[in-house]
């Protein structure tokens, strides 16, 4: 399964661009709403209007906030949270980490993380909050901090292997292109790794332990388990072999 994110400076898709969307295997769309779009009678924010237009066409909805280490914080974690307020449907927010912290100490940093969490979870203790990062960027800016450990990660990482921040053992979707090639809306890529498996995912380990019988046992048996870390690291392994080999789309 798949998982598309636009920022502001995506315009609001068209019924077209979701049909496309859909067909190619998206199922989830990750709202940033922080920042307004530019448009030629001025600024506006649509990521309400984003959100809406995504969840009427059936797709799973969420949203993120941009993390500034500058003045003015509080507004960009609140405009999101202005933005799915009338949309229950968004049930998990995420902290988008990757702005450069300047002169900010891996402390400042955390604790700058830390009061966007608070400040979600004041709001709306419903949400789940995430953190969104790049391990280039978590274990240089926060030091490797693992406070945030317990938290849902969605990863970037756009090599053929992610590599996860020291602090996480799993992700919960990894970023991992750009675009998406079939259609000409502005969105980057993820790959959904949580959830139950679909039947293309289980045809797709099931290939992997033919080509490996000497595997065969023990993906069996982690498939089979009940271990949710070695099951999210089987769903990891797929996610590294769909993108080597063409197995159905997930």
């Amino acid at each position: 399964m798949l998982a598309v994110d636009l920022a502001n400076y995506t315009d609001v898709p068209t019924p077209v661009q979701l049909a496309q969307l859909k067909a190619l295997g998206v199922t989830r769309a990750v709202i940033g709403c922080s920042y307004p779009r530019q448009y030629p009678d001025g600024p506006k924010y649509i990521g309400a209007t984003q959100l809406a237009a995504f969840y009427a066409a059936g797709f799973e909805v969420e949203a993120y906030a941009w993390v500034t280490f500058a003045a003015g914080w509080e507004a960009l974690v609140d405009q999101t949270l202005t933005a799915i307020a009338r949309l229950p449907a968004v049930r998990r927010v995420w902290l988008d980490c990757e702005e450069d912290p300047g002169t900010a100490t891996p402390a400042q940093v955390e604790a700058r993380i830390a009061a966007c969490a608070a400040r979600v979870m004041l709001a709306r203790p419903d949400l789940v909050v995430g953190i969104y990062t790049g391990t280039w960027w978590w274990d240089a800016s926060t030091g490797s901090s693992a406070r945030f450990k317990t938290f849902p990660l969605w990863c970037a990482g756009y090599g053929p292997v992610l590599t996860l921040p020291r602090a996480w053992k799993s992700a919960v979707m990894w970023q991992y292109a750009d675009h998406l090639d079939g259609t000409d809306y502005n969105v980057d890529v993820s790959r959904i790794l949580e959830g139950p498996m679909t039947s293309d995912e289980q045809a797709a380990f099931d290939a992997l332990a033919r080509a490996h019988a000497d595997l065969q046992q023990q993906v069996t048996a982690l498939a089979n388990g009940t271990d949710a870390v070695l099951k999210g690291a089987l769903r990891y392994v797929w996610a590294l072999a769909a993108k080597a080999w063409p197995w159905p789309a997930p």
